[in-house]
């Protein structure tokens, strides 16, 4: 006993960083491998994948717990990712402006040894 549960955040957001340590939670960071790759039209579902694929996506060894995470933006019956230029996030930030709209946000938990 006495044993610290590891973490390892799956995520190389400064912002999750931030929240993370704003807690208090002692962490360490895994970039996650690959893209985010679900092509479910339903954000809720999309948001779920993709937090599992970045926390499976990490080496897991040892005890511990893999945390990842994914946010998208939805208006208009469409879902705003990650902005891949000044150019869109320009476009993105008009069409947010004075509109209501929704941020979903997944959230995963995989065992760092492997299990699953």
């Amino acid at each position: 006993m006495g044993s610290e549960l590891k973490i390892v955040l799956a995520s190389t957001s400064p912002r999750r960083i931030s929240l993370l340590r704003q807690i208090g939670m002692r962490f360490s960071v895994a970039p996650p491998v690959g893209d985010e790759a679900s092509v479910s039209p339903d954000p809720r579902t999309m948001v779920v994948e993709n937090a599992l694929a970045k926390a499976r996506s990490v080496p897991r060894r040892g005890d511990g717990l893999v945390v990842g995470a994914d946010t998208v933006v939805y208006i208009d019956d469409v879902v705003l990712g990650k902005p891949v230029s000044e150019e869109e996030a320009r476009i993105m930030l008009e069409t947010l402006s004075g509109r209501v709209h929704t941020v979903f946000t997944g959230l995963a938990v995989v065992d760092a040894g492997g299990r699953e």
